[in-house]
């Protein structure tokens, strides 16, 4: 299995709501950056998996645009949902590789999980600013088993 993990842009603080809030042109700029170093990454195969929330949505939106592939959205991407139940959804996914574009702290928390297990949460090894990413490769998505490969700051 084939895992990048992606935090969404830098995005505006000026929503109505946190589902509402947009990337900022430097957010754009970002993932544009991001999406570019993906490109050796991902395959034809590969999907585009995003929180339902606007900056993600947008986000996807620029990652597919660059690399061609096909988006879907999953609620349990979502902001605030506990990283576990991510990962359980990560093991019951029938993909094989799929670029994940969620929010802080849960890229951070699903990252250090997988590659160093659940003691990493005490002390992150592997902390995400904005746009950046992180490409794992495993048989199966357990704690602690997975390994990093490549790092993406844009």
């Amino acid at each position: 299995m084939r895992i990048a993990i992606v935090r969404h842009g830098e995005a505006s603080f000026g929503a109505d709501s946190d589902e509402n809030r947009a990337l900022t042109d430097s957010g754009r700029e970002e993932i544009l950056s991001t999406s570019k170093q993906l490109k050796d990454w991902v395959s034809e195969k590969t999907v585009i998996v995003h929180s339902p929330f606007l900056r993600t949505v947008q986000t996807a939106e620029i990652l597919s645009s660059t690399l061609s592939l096909p988006t879907v959205s999953e609620s349990v991407l979502k902001a605030g949902t506990h990283f576990r139940h991510i990962i359980e959804w990560l093991q019951e996914t029938d993909l094989r590789d799929i670029v994940l574009v969620c929010h802080n702290p849960m890229v951070t928390e699903i990252t250090n999980s997988l590659v160093y297990g659940e003691q990493a949460l005490s002390m992150p090894r592997l902390v995400f600013d904005t746009g950046y990413a992180c490409c794992l490769e495993c048989e199966y998505p357990a704690y602690g088993c997975v390994e990093l490969i490549k790092r993406i700051i844009p």
